[in-house]
């Protein structure tokens, strides 16, 4: 899948991945204002109405070799996409060897799309800052349960002689 976060051109019927939620599934652009844009996310049934200019989106954009599913449940692997109007057509080919066409309106709505390896080769990746705190926090936390004190974190003890000579 390729990433394009080019926001200010939403169509109806394009699919779009929600960054902020990915756990929502695949949205369909349902309708467009000229501040807003509003999704359906029909795998987890819900909605969602997002600023245009600055929307947490990234574009559905399947690439050659990606597998694909219809909402019928046809599969195949797509051989080529091009973008027609604002939205994409895909080339399929199945197990059979036959090709068939989809248009990205009738892709199925419980594409798993969220692989690592899929949002890293697509760039759907935090910036190295969240990394690094992710980073720190981990070692901190690490650094807790390690420590020979860990026992006299969390109960509501005053620290006198006698309680730390027997928590030793």
């Amino acid at each position: 899948m390729a990433k394009d976060t080019n926001s200010s051109d939403f169509s109806l019927g394009q699919r779009w991945l929600s960054e902020a939620e990915a756990d929502l599934g695949i949205g369909t652009v349902t309708e467009i204002d000229f501040r807003t844009v509003h999704l359906s996310f029909p795998a987890s049934g819900e909605q969602r109405t997002y600023a245009r200019q600055n929307a947490p989106l990234a574009r559905v954009k399947l690439t050659e070799g990606d597998p694909v599913e219809n909402k019928e449940g046809r599969k195949g692997n797509i051989l080529q996409s091009e973008e027609r109007n604002g939205l994409m057509l895909y080339l399929v080919q199945d197990e059979e060897g036959e090709q068939w066409a989809i248009p990205e309106t009738e892709l199925s709505d419980n594409l798993r799309l969220n692989r690592p390896q899929d949002r890293l080769l697509a760039s759907r990746i935090d910036k190295n800052e969240w990394f690094e705190l992710r980073y720190q926090s981990w070692l901190k936390q690490a650094e807790e349960v390690t420590s020979p004190v860990f026992g006299l974190v969390g109960p509501r003890v005053s620290l006198i002689p006698h309680q730390l000579q027997i928590a030793s």
